[in-house]
């Protein structure tokens, strides 16, 4: 009996280490922790709020707020910010490392004396953070920052700069970080401290990291020499759309008319003869937008004069209704498409397009029951070329579908990636709510019930395309809203504006071309990317400067365009990431002009690697329990049987 029970036990110690072992191995978790010194305000005066971001690995790609008290979570509120510029922080960060970000989880712990934590005006500086504790980087203490981080890594304009600049000089920073649009608007005066304006992240981690991400030597043609794909794409694309321009019938319109959609056409033609395909295909599209307004303006005149008004509205009518009918068969088609990583940045784009389409018929219906005939038929022509170019870009989608085949990205992938971005869109809803810009929709409660129902419906394609469009049109109005109240407060010249405006254009363009080469190193298609790059180095090349109120809208239009270039990278990155995990990626060090570095910190940084092992002490008793009890059972049994 006795080498019987030693056998059962031996058994049992054999059986205890192997899943001990095994478990301190599965559940092993590496935390690494750094301290960010943002700046605040409390009252009239500043100071530096010690947040303590926190990296968990492997995590569930969550990021957990600390603070006393909590954050205040209402519809619009600071509190409601913090929480989800954290997280959008997170998921900006984990893009640049080349880091699926559903391997990790970060805490941010707010450490300072604080009343009560408020906006997203740290977050810029939060996503340097992550994205050091990511590539295993410090960051460098003698460099502060404040900036709201935006679609596309933009980092967004905050209040009361001049006071946290002379809050970062008290500290003894050396250098402060402020978002350009704030940087026009600082009074002239001595702070003490080396000021440097950003526009984007990647500028901001190269000051606080000492890494650089932008390649500023880049151009689209490096990118074109790399990929055959890219080219051929393109040009398909321009030479689509220009079957439609080639069936208008120009006869229709009076001479001076088809005068101008002609010389669109041209232009269009010699940006293709540049390689310059997008643009081209661009110019095209604005030729048709152009015919229509002509030729819906003079039929709507000639009908009024034979039939009257309200007839010659409903020949107008039946046009939007076939409209209608258009985008429900578009719809239709799209809804069996499979996308895979070649395909779903042309299907977001659709929907995009297709929402937009949506919008420009419910104006032609808004107009036309007030009576303002005039901006009816613009929307409706504008509605007309839009859903036109739709099937020009099913046309392309099924040409990439058959020159590049692969297999259908995963539903739970498209169903994190909608997640994303419709908290992405909360976030700059309630960003555009926090800093009231003049030019947001106000019915942004609809915007964000539209984007809940088409995830709970499991419309995720459906859901991402309507999400760039709305975060599209408010970094559209939020730019320019931006730039015009920033210019109005500077005291800067007109043209040291423009030159400082122009550079950031620049920043902009080569974060953008850096993201795309990456992507198209891969075999990747990043066409939305390039076309946007291209279209706003268009912009940029044409740039009006004798006009501020013409720069403004130029400039507008050149931010815009490489922001949605760099938002479309993101996500092809995402989903890549999501079916790759992680890519090493090697990462330049920053030459930051910074000749002699502080021997000591100013403002101590605090960084640590710990491993916690978890949950080894519960599973031991629970296999010491079982083998007592089967030792016990063992007894009872060999007295029963004696």
């Amino acid at each position: 009996m006795r080498e019987r029970l030693i056998t059962i036990l031996a058994t049992i110690a054999v059986i205890a280490v192997g899943i001990l072992s095994a478990t301190c191995s599965a559940y092993l978790l590496h935390a690494r922790s750094v301290i960010v010194h943002a700046l605040a305000v409390s009252g009239t005066q500043g100071e530096v709020l010690n947040i303590e971001v926190t990296m968990i690995y492997p995590g569930d790609g969550l990021v957990y707020i600390a603070a006393l008290p909590l954050p205040a979570y209402g519809p619009g509120g600071q509190g409601q910010m913090f929480i989800a510029s954290s997280q959008l922080a997170f998921y900006i960060a984990s893009m640049l490392a080349w880091k699926s970000p559903f391997n990790y989880s970060f805490l941010v712990r707010v450490t300072g004396n604080v009343v009560e934590v408020g906006g997203p005006s740290a977050s810029a500086y939060i996503t340097s953070a992550m994205f050091a504790l990511l590539t295993n980087n410090s960051l460098r203490d003698y460099v502060t920052m404040t900036g709201m981080i935006l679609p596309g890594g933009l980092v967004g304009p905050v209040g009361d700069v001049p006071i946290k600049v002379r809050a970062a000089a008290s500290a003894g920073f050396k250098i402060v970080l402020v978002p350009l649009l704030n940087y026009i608007m600082l009074p002239p005066e001595n702070y003490g401290i080396k000021v440097i304006p950003v526009i984007d992240v990647a500028q901001a981690i190269r000051y606080l990291v000492g890494v650089d991400l932008v390649n500023s030597s880049l151009t689209l043609g490096e990118i074109y020499s790399l990929s055959r794909n890219v080219t051929d794409t393109l040009r398909y694309i321009y030479e689509t759309i220009r079957q439609v321009y080639d069936n208008l019938d120009l006869t229709k319109l009076k001479l001076r008319q088809a005068d101008q959609v002609y010389k669109l056409y041209k232009r269009a033609e010699r940006e293709a003869s540049l390689g310059n395909y997008y643009t081209a295909a661009s110019l095209i599209y604005q030729a048709i937008v152009k015919y229509y307004e002509f030729l819906y303006k003079d039929t709507y005149n000639s009908k009024v004069l034979t039939i009257g008004v309200e007839e010659a509205m409903s020949y107008f009518d039946n046009i939007a209704s076939t409209l209608k009918n258009d985008i429900r068969n578009i719809m239709a088609r799209l809804s069996k498409e499979k996308p895979t990583i070649y395909t779903i940045d042309l299907l977001i784009g659709i929907y995009e397009r297709i929402y937009e389409a949506k919008n420009l018929l419910s104006q032609y219906y808004t107009y036309r029951t007030s009576g303002t005939i005039a901006e009816a038929l613009s929307a409706l022509a504008l509605a007309k070329a839009r859903v036109l170019s739709l099937y020009t870009w099913l046309e392309v989608l099924k040409y990439v579908e058959n020159r590049y085949p692969s297999k259908p990205i995963s539903e739970k992938a498209l169903e994190r990636a909608a997640n994303i971005y419709i908290q992405y869109c909360k976030a700059l809803i309630g960003y555009s709510q926090l800093i009231k810009i003049v030019g947001i929709s106000s019915n942004l409660e609809a915007i964000v019930s539209r984007l809940v129902q088409l995830y709970e419906n499991h419309k995720y394609v459906e859901a991402l395309g309507t999400s760039f469009y709305y975060l599209s049109e408010i970094t559209s109005s939020l730019t320019l809203g931006f730039l015009r109240y920033a210019i109005s407060q500077s005291s800067y010249k007109p043209s040291q504006i423009m030159e400082t405006l122009l550079s950031g254009a620049d920043d902009l363009k080569y974060f953008a071309l850096t993201s795309t080469y990456r992507l198209v190193q891969r075999g990747l298609l990043p066409i939305y990317s390039i076309m946007y790059i291209q279209f706003g180095e268009y912009y940029l090349n044409n740039v009006n400067t004798s006009n501020m109120s013409s720069f403004i809208d130029n400039i507008t239009m050149v931010y815009n365009n490489f922001l949605l270039a760099q938002l479309h990278d993101d996500i092809i990155e995402f989903l890549y990431l999501a079916g790759h995990g992680n890519t090493t990626i090697t990462f330049i060090p920053a030459k930051t002009g910074q000749k002699t570095q502080p021997t000591t910190p100013i403002a101590p940084a605090y960084t640590s690697s710990i491993e916690v092992s978890i949950p080894i002490i519960a599973l031991s008793i629970i296999i010491f329990l079982a083998g007592i009890l089967l030792v016990v059972v063992f007894i009872l049994l060999e007295k029963r049987s004696s």
